[in-house]
């Protein structure tokens, strides 16, 4: 059954492509306008007994590969019936192959292109963005987020400097007393000068 797969994907939902089921629809009722529109309307509001009745007209009109066409296409329907018809909720879910070359494959298989595993789910999410037409609600989010962290650069800049620049000056601080009339006095000299070396002063709290 086209739906089996549904059993290897748990929560996955068979919806049946409508680019694939219009082709299909096109290839069988080429020749008869009318019931073209009315299969489709049928199948629109999900009505799988007036599908068989329109078929079933139709069959009996016409002859040879006309007939095998409408046998075919019925075949189709009841098989994929169930993607045809499944909930609303999964109306817009689901990939083409078309969706798939020109959105993703033809970028991310390149010739001599390799993706980790991590890289590829990234690159596949920017690429599905970006045919979303929502990848620049979050790349115009960059100035702004880049314009604060230059603030924050500048901030923690200044805060460096104007630290360096404190304990530069206190380094440049004098003792008074080290040149004043008491610079010869044993308590400046033997003990005040000593204290105030860098070696020793960087150890005083």
């Amino acid at each position: 059954m086209p739906d089996a797969t549904v059993d290897y994907f748990p929560g996955a939902v068979h919806v049946l492509d409508p680019y694939h089921l219009n082709r299909r629809l096109i290839e069988a009722f080429w020749h008869d306008e009318e019931a073209y529109s009315r299969i489709r309307q049928a199948i629109y509001l999900g009505d799988w007994e007036k599908v068989e009745e329109i078929l079933g007209g139709v069959a009996r009109r016409v002859r040879g590969a006309k007939r095998r066409r409408i046998e075919k296409l019925w075949q189709y329907l009841k098989e994929n019936w169930s993607g045809i018809v499944t909930s609303s909720a999964a109306e817009h879910l689901g990939a083409i192959e078309g969706q798939v070359q020109h959105n993703v494959a033809r970028r991310m298989k390149r010739l001599g292109a390799s993706w980790t595993e991590a890289g590829a789910d990234r690159m596949a999410r920017v690429l599905a963005a970006r045919a979303n037409g929502v990848l620049g609600k979050h790349t115009s989010r960059w100035p702004v987020l880049l314009a604060r962290q230059e603030h924050l650069a500048q901030a923690v800049r200044l805060e460096v400097k104007r630290k360096i620049e404190e304990a530069g000056s206190w380094h440049k601080a004098g003792l008074p007393a080290l040149r004043g009339p008491s610079a010869g006095a044993p308590w400046v000299k033997h003990v005040l000068r000593e204290l105030s070396r860098p070696s020793l002063s960087s150890l005083i709290p």
